[in-house]
């Protein structure tokens, strides 16, 4: 793999999906993934109580 600005998130777009980096925009919508019983059965991690739950795992994800 050759070095780059890995800081840029680049946007994919395809005929029925575009795929770009999460913004604070998405905050009502990552909470709701977040915080369903049935989404987070089999996965290790705490589900988002609030909406600043969710604006701070977009954060984690921005910055990582």
């Amino acid at each position: 793999m050759e070095p780059g600005n890995l800081k840029t998130f680049p946007i994919l777009t395809t005929e029925r999906l575009t795929l770009r980096q999460l913004s604070d925009s998405d905050v009502q919508e990552v909470f709701l993934l977040r915080s369903d019983a049935l989404i987070n059965k089999y996965l290790d991690r705490q589900p988002s109580k609030t909406l600043e739950d969710a604006l701070k795992f977009i954060e984690q994800v921005k910055d990582n």
